[in-house]
């Protein structure tokens, strides 16, 4: 029925308190290092990077179109007929050698790249998207005294079941449309003994930026360019908040509620 919020007796806690606001922040500021953390495994995502080339060291399809084999349906709904038979015929005339070598560069642009991103896609989660944490436990002496200044603070206790938290088109304090709508979700942490794994997440995000550099330097046409963007699905809409509510078991006494925001 309630959720409860500890705080110290400052001045910016006793101010959002009197002004009835909810601060958030990003999980870097947490207490908890590996908070929002996108955790995935690099050898995977480079394991399959290698899949898509041959024997030869040649882009798969490359060679399948090379080959008149069937061509993915998506490539035609993408590019259309007339684009795919043109390139079908120029690589039927396209010397072997030159396609390794092409595919080899290829390769070594992304191998590159995706060493560049890695760090960077690491912490997107944690450095992006902004949460607020509440406790099921009032009487909880672990929270008052981590998060309530050794219990010498207050808790406030919400009532989030009308569920007006989730949106704001309209701003009933100051009686205008908002002009930085906000979208909200509220959910229970779950607690694991492991990370929660994002390899494909995280795989789908490198692929999306590597994609968008190369259409830029090689001034690849704009339609065609965002046919290539939209064959990029994303394998998880909701990745990024199974991210930000997963944590590990030695933090299950906290007993968390999350509230995140997306403007």
């Amino acid at each position: 029925q309630k959720l409860y919020k500890f705080r110290a007796c400052n001045e910016n806690n006793i101010n959002a308190f009197r002004n009835q606001q909810i601060w958030f922040d990003t999980g870097s500021a947490m207490n908890d290092d590996y908070d929002a953390i996108l955790y995935c495994d690099k050898k995977r995502i480079l394991a399959n990077l290698n899949a898509q080339f041959d024997q030869d060291g040649i882009l798969s399809f490359l060679t399948r179109i090379k080959n008149g084999d069937e061509i993915p349906k998506i490539l035609y709904d993408q590019f259309g007929e007339s684009y795919i038979s043109q390139i079908s015929e120029l690589l039927k005339q396209t010397d072997k050698q030159l396609l390794t070598n092409a595919s080899n560069n290829f390769k070594s642009i992304l191998e590159t790249g995706i060493a560049e991103q890695f760090p960077f896609i690491s912490y997107a989660t944690q450095n992006s998207i902004k949460i607020t944490s509440f406790s099921e436990n009032i009487y909880s002496p672990l929270m008052w005294g981590h998060y309530a200044n050794n219990s010498t603070g207050f808790a406030l206790a919400y009532d989030f079941r009308n569920n007006y938290y989730n949106e704001c088109p309209y701003c009933n304090k100051l009686g205008i449309s908002c002009f930085n709508p906000k979208s909200n979700s509220l959910l229970p942490i779950i607690y694991d003994d492991k990370l929660f794994d994002a390899t494909e997440y995280a795989q789908y995000l490198m692929q999306d930026t590597l994609t968008r550099k190369l259409i830029f330097e090689l001034k690849i046409p704009m339609q065609l360019g965002n046919g290539i963007l939209k064959a990029l699905a994303c394998p998880d809409l909701f990745m990024q908040t199974k991210i930000i509510i997963r944590k590990y078991n030695d933090w299950r006494p906290e007993n968390e509620w999350r509230m995140t925001v997306i403007y």
